[in-house]
């Protein structure tokens, strides 16, 4: 090949290139997809009902610890725990052989005692008959009378003894004063026992009382007669506020409220009693699911709001996505249609189950993110997958 040649295809290639680079830059620029997210619509309320749930125990009305008046060996023990009881029914009797053997040895003491009665007031009547016909002296008389005067006044005596020994016996014979259930015993057949020791404990079936302690502005809300709503267990009552106290507690700080339970009401003594109180706060707010709820700086709440995008923020959000080399006038993009998250800062005013009752930087029918805000930052561009309102 000739020099002139071989420069004719070098300029030709030289032309070539020069033509291919001037051509302008295609650059395919892909945008950043949307994160999908749940969201809620906001409505806003007049105010909100709380409610507070205050414990207590239910008691029967009568709860006794029943024993013998005097000391003595149990012979009887007739019930045992957990047996139904009624009124005057005999649950136990002490050994009662000495007291009866004292009541024969007054009983045979207080008819020698008539006897003699009898014998001194016939002699004092001869002897009337002899002073008025002047054949004894005054004074012989007035030691007669005064026979049977010492008399009449030992047959007293004896009497009281008598009686004392039949109520130690009659007291020796423990009876049920109410109706109710044996709870425990704490006695044994051939125990011997003090005056007052407790024998059994038992537990009235008349009137379950819930006794529940409340802050005193509640209860300075309540009157007696009122009905409250009870629960003990998985049963619910309407109880009647029988009584309130007059003194604060200077443990717990609380009055202690006395409600009746219905008559029927099978509920256990010393099983745990709730009372629910509610009451209107008017602050006007929202109600939001607890997931909605953030932490923010400085201990704040935060919720993440929805806004949509203005054109300078739709172009500022394109740039952020898309890659770095100047495009050029042959640029291809393509169009979104997204929503951005806002951080905002709330209050929580009320809390119960798993919603909380806010007030804040937010207005009614904005929208909010309900879950997964562990994944947002503010500004990012999301899509509300569900809606509720």
């Amino acid at each position: 090949m000739s020099i002139k040649s071989s420069l004719a295809l070098l300029a030709s290639l030289s032309l070539s290139a020069c033509l291919f680079g001037c051509q302008p830059e295609v650059i395919a620029v892909t945008i950043k997809p949307a994160v999908p997210v749940t969201s809620e619509v906001l409505t806003q309320v007049s105010g909100y009902e709380q409610q507070q749930q205050y414990t207590g125990t239910v008691r029967a009305a009568n709860t006794t610890d029943i024993g013998f008046e005097q000391p003595g060996k149990i012979e009887l023990l007739s019930v045992d725990s957990g047996d139904s009881v009624k009124r005057h029914q005999v649950l136990a009797r002490l050994d009662t052989r000495v007291l009866q053997a004292m009541e024969r040895e007054l009983q045979a003491a207080l008819a020698q005692n008539q006897i003699d009665i009898d014998l001194a007031k016939r002699t004092v009547s001869r002897s009337n008959q002899l002073k008025n016909s002047q054949y004894i002296a005054e004074q012989q008389f007035d030691e007669l009378q005064s026979r049977v005067d010492k008399l009449l006044a030992n047959q007293r005596q004896q009497t009281a003894n008598l009686q004392r020994i039949q109520l130690q016996l009659e007291k020796s014979v423990l009876t049920a004063p109410f109706d109710g259930v044996v709870a425990q015993k704490f006695a044994n057949l051939g125990e011997v026992v003090n005056q007052g020791n407790a024998i059994f404990t038992l537990i009235g079936q008349n009137q379950p009382t819930a006794y529940i302690g409340v802050p005193s502005q509640v209860s300075s809300k309540l009157s007696v007669g009122q009905t409250l709503p009870l629960t003990v267990g998985e049963q619910h009552f309407a109880g009647v506020l029988a009584g309130i106290s007059g003194e604060l507690n200077p443990i717990s700080r609380t009055v202690e409220l006395r409600i009746t339970l219905p008559q029927d009401a099978t509920v256990y003594n010393g099983e745990l009693a709730y009372l629910t109180s509610a009451s209107w706060t008017a602050t006007p707010g929202f109600w939001v699911p607890i997931g909605a709820l953030t932490d923010g700086i400085r201990g704040r709440w935060n919720i993440l709001a929805l806004v949509q995008p203005t054109p300078a923020a739709t172009e500022t959000e394109l740039e952020q996505t898309q890659p770095q080399p100047q495009l050029q006038p042959n640029v291809a993009t393509t169009p979104t249609n997204h929503w951005l998250i806002e951080r905002r800062d709330v209050h929580i005013l009320y809390s119960h189950n798993d919603k909380a009752y806010i007030t804040g930087a937010i207005t009614a029918g904005e929208q909010i993110v309900t879950a997964g805000q562990h994944k947002l930052v503010s500004g990012q561009a999301v899509t509300p997958s569900r809606i509720k309102g």
